[in-house]
């Protein structure tokens, strides 16, 4: 739940062009989605494989988001509306990638 409400917190500062602002947002949860990879990982043995590759998969989408914003930041990604546009599909399908993940870890 509490990365669900980050991703909403990162979309947000993107919308509003506080890049900064995202950028530390998504600081903020990649040490979380880690630690609950591994934690899920461990407690269900049955599905280690799947669910390490999806926490790794969730490790690279949040990384990337950072790099873009890192780059928006630094006016490589074009206007800030470019930018905007360009950051909020990456959470997007950082959101997917969560959600996919947290329902397989649950289901």
């Amino acid at each position: 739940q509490d990365q669900r409400i980050a991703m909403d917190e990162i979309e947000k500062s993107i919308s509003s062009g506080d890049m900064e602002g995202a950028g530390v947002a998504v600081l903020r949860v990649l040490p979380r989605l880690n630690l609950a990879g591994r934690y899920i990982a461990v407690a269900m043995q049955r599905l280690v494989p799947q669910i390490q590759q999806m926490s790794d998969e969730l490790n690279d989408l949040a990384l990337t988001v950072d790099n873009h914003i890192g780059k928006a930041l630094r006016g490589n990604l074009g206007s800030t509306t470019i930018a905007q546009l360009t950051l909020l599909s990456d959470v997007q399908v950082l959101r997917v990638s969560l959600n996919r993940f947290i329902e397989t870890a649950t289901g």
